[in-house]
């Protein structure tokens, strides 16, 4: 198994922030709130100016919730606080789950190179910015955006909102992180080589070589759940607090729903998690 230092790979099987109605402080014309609600990449929610912003989630009926996070957001040179309330008008707080404004970068540079730009990350939009708190029962959140960020503006592309489940057994050694394109390439006929750059995203693939019988129902409604369509996100290092845990973090899709296996008096399954 994956040598971990923190705690267990943990899973947000459902993200519950698709589920909240919605409203924000400001928005420009076609980048509302709701895009925060689409795993299109191009769907972002943007404000109007770099001015604090707030946003404000209702939901129909109470979650239990132990996870937040914000993705492809840039956010990194401002803070941000979430609220958890009790009340469908976010008046009766039950939770303050960042502890008050905290930095929207989560992580502490661990690498010892830095980029030219005076970065040790030079694609910080696709690091998120999360956190863990225990299970907390809430009908409604607020998120609050503080600060200045870098641009003239504050950017969401995917907002998480969920309940986390932490595997009994971690991945087996073998654990794969990869960045895959779809960048088309060819070559001249003088040698010279040719590119049209393309989207990249993050790839996580790996082995569960021991699954509790009790979890295996869960996995079974965790596919139900997502299927090949909806999301789910993944923390493999979860409390590493460095850049390790942020490239480790990934909310996507399962490109494919591999079988969970039985091998003798153990279960094994195989999970390769696509970036959105």
């Amino acid at each position: 198994m994956v040598h971990m230092t923190t705690d267990n790979l943990t899973i947000v099987p459902k993200n519950d922030a698709d589920d909240a109605v919605l409203t924000v402080s400001s928005a420009v014309t076609g980048f509302e709130a709701v895009n925060t609600q689409n795993t299109v990449r191009s769907r972002v929610w943007r404000s109007t100016s770099n001015a604090g912003q707030t946003f404000t989630g209702v939901w129909s009926a109470s979650r239990t919730i132990s996870h937040a996070s914000l993705h492809a957001h840039l956010c990194h040179a401002g803070s941000w606080r979430l609220q958890l309330f009790s009340d469908a008008g976010a008046t009766v707080q039950v939770l303050d789950a960042t502890g008050g404004a905290t930095s929207a970068t989560s992580y502490t540079a661990s690498e010892p190179y830095v980029w030219s730009e005076g970065s040790n990350d030079p694609f910080r939009s696709n690091s998120p910015t999360w956190v863990w708190f225990a299970e907390t029962l809430a009908r409604s959140f607020k998120l609050t955006l503080s600060g200045t960020p870098a641009q003239a503006y504050w950017q969401i592309g995917r907002l998480w909102l969920g309940r986390g489940l932490r595997l009994a057994v971690n991945p087996a050694y073998g654990l794969q992180l990869t960045i895959v394109d779809n960048t088309d390439t060819d070559i001249t006929r003088g040698g010279s080589a040719r590119t049209n750059l393309g989207a990249y995203w993050r790839m996580l693939q790996f082995d569960l070589q021991g699954i509790n019988d009790n979890e295996y129902a869960t996995w079974m409604d965790i596919m139900t759940q997502a299927g090949r369509g909806r999301d789910v996100l993944a923390s493999v290092f979860k409390g590493d607090g460095t850049r390790k845990e942020a490239l480790h973090t990934i909310a996507g899709k399962f490109p494919s729903l591999d079988t969970i296996a039985r091998q003798v008096s153990w279960l094994t399954k195989t999970v390769s998690i696509r970036e959105n």
